[in-house]
Parts: structure tokens; sequence; C-alpha cells
């Protein structure tokens, strides 16, 4: 009957470590989906395209890297802000939201 109980124990240990594993993959996804994305938006204002193109440039650079698009803002500076979020991909875990700037220092 032992056995049982720590066979159960250490199943439930693994459960718990693959939902920490799989967030922690999740938030570093959502992260890099987020730079990409921003670098996009704003080397397409670079070169001159309107803040529309520019998001949905950063949309499709997110779409590709897993993530999906939230928010786009950009600025007359040439700078955009990105958000994005990414869901787990293991049940109950949740979603990875991340935040990134590019363009010139603020």
């Amino acid at each position: 009957m032992a056995v049982v109980g720590v066979v159960g124990v250490l199943l439930a240990m693994a459960v718990g470590a693959l939902m920490v594993i799989s967030s922690v993959v999740a938030s570093h996804q959502a992260h890099s989906a987020a730079d990409l994305a921003a670098l996009g938006a704003a080397a397409a204002l670079v070169r001159g395209e309107p803040a529309l193109t520019a998001c949905a440039a950063a949309g499709s650079v997110a779409s590709r890297n897993g993530a999906g698009l939230v928010s786009c803002s950009t600025e007359p500076d040439l700078s955009v802000e990105i958000e994005v979020r990414v869901v787990a991909t293991m049940p109950h875990v949740g979603v990875a939201a991340a935040r990134s700037r590019a363009g010139p220092s603020p």
C-alpha cells in the first residue's frame, strides 16, 4: 500500500513540475515574440510605412512566434510598444503576457 502512495506523490510532483515548466516556456516565448514583433514594427516605421502597416507586421511576427498581438501603439518618434499573449501548452496553466518597446531612447 505504501508503494501506491509513493507512486501517487511522485506522479503529483511530476505533474506539478510539468506545469511550472509549461509556464516558464510560455513566458519566454511571450517575451521573445514581443521583442521580435516590436523590432519588426519599428523597422516598418523606419522604412516609412504607416502605423497600421507596422502594427500588421508586428501581428504577423507575433503570430509566427506562437503569440497573439494584444496591443500595438506607435509614436511620432518612430517608436512602437507591443503587448502579446501566449497560451501555455499545458491545460490549467494560463496565459503568459509580455510587453516590448523598440525605437529611440525615451
